[in-house]
Order: C-alpha cells, then structure tokens, then sequence
C-alpha cells in the first residue's frame, strides 16, 4: 500500500507531465522529496522552478535548504544572498546565511550576518545567547561584545547573557 506522500508525489508527477513548465507542482514535488530524504532529486525540480521563476522566494529558500543538507555551502550562501536582496528584513535568513559562513570558516562574515540578524530580532533571547557563544568560540571578541550591545535589552533580562558580558568585560 502506498502512503499518503507517495500518493502525493504520484498526483504532482502526473500534473507535472500534464504541465511541465508549473510552478507549484515541482515545488510541492520538492518539498515532499525532501521530506522523503532524496534531496539531490528535490534539487532537480528547484533548479527547474528558479529556471522559470528566479526569483520565487519559496523556490530559493528551499533550494538553499536543499543546497546546505548536500553540503554546498557556497551555493546555499549564493541562495540566501538572492533571497535576502528579495526579503532584507528576515533574520532567520541572516541566521542561515552565517551557518554557511561559518562552515566554510569565514567566521568575519557570519559573525556579520549574526549581527545583522540580531538587529533585526533583537528579542530572541535564545538566539542571542547562541550566536555570542559561536563567535566567542571564532575568537572575535570585539563581534561578541558587539553582539550583546545591539541586544542589550535583552542582555539585561537574560542571566546567561549577563554572565557572558561580564567575562567579555575581563577579555
């Protein structure tokens, strides 16, 4: 017996055959691939849709999903960026960004992106803790008490934070 997903991806390979140059069927297809763990084979509807639509933000967002779990960082990074030209606002994007940075170890640009993110949230005390951790541990301590000052609301009210400004203070 088939599950519901593999029905799915019958009915949206069959409107695909039906209309090959669909948006919305490929990136639904994509979606549930990849939620199948066949992300080189979601990639290839991804690259079909941004070559009809490049600038579907739904499409660039995914592919850079898709890009970073097959570990082409690079590509992904190439994604975000596109994508945050179309949505500068989003920090999650930022977020994303700097993990590809970082895993290409150019710790100067995500410690950037970091920042840009934290200016744009400034509120996620989690966030914040995370991202002063990752570039604490980079050895920038001048992005790390960066960090905290955009945050500083939420440094005040965050005990782990405070703690974490305070030994910055003696570095």
């Amino acid at each position: 017996a088939l599950s519901r997903s593999e029905f799915a991806l019958a009915d949206y390979t069959q409107w695909i055959s039906l209309s090959s140059n669909a948006v919305t069927p490929r990136l639904q297809r994509a979606r549930l691939l990849l939620l199948q763990d066949k992300p080189a084979e979601a990639l290839q509807d991804l690259d079909t849709v941004l070559d009809t639509a490049p600038l579907d933000a739904d499409a660039l967002e995914l592919r850079a999903d898709v890009l970073t779990k097959l570990e082409h960082h690079q590509l992904a990074i190439a994604d975000l960026t596109r994508l945050l030209q179309l949505q500068p606002q989003r920090a999650e994007l930022f977020r994303q960004r700097a993990v590809g940075f970082a895993l290409l170890e150019h710790s100067k640009a995500a410690a950037e992106d970091l920042q840009r993110a934290v200016r744009l949230d400034p509120s996620d005390h989690l966030f914040v803790r995370q991202a002063v951790t990752d570039v604490i541990a980079w050895s920038d301590l001048a992005a790390a008490r960066n960090l905290l000052t955009i945050a500083d609301a939420v440094t005040r009210s965050d005990d782990e934070l405070l703690l974490l400004r305070a030994s910055l203070q003696y570095d």
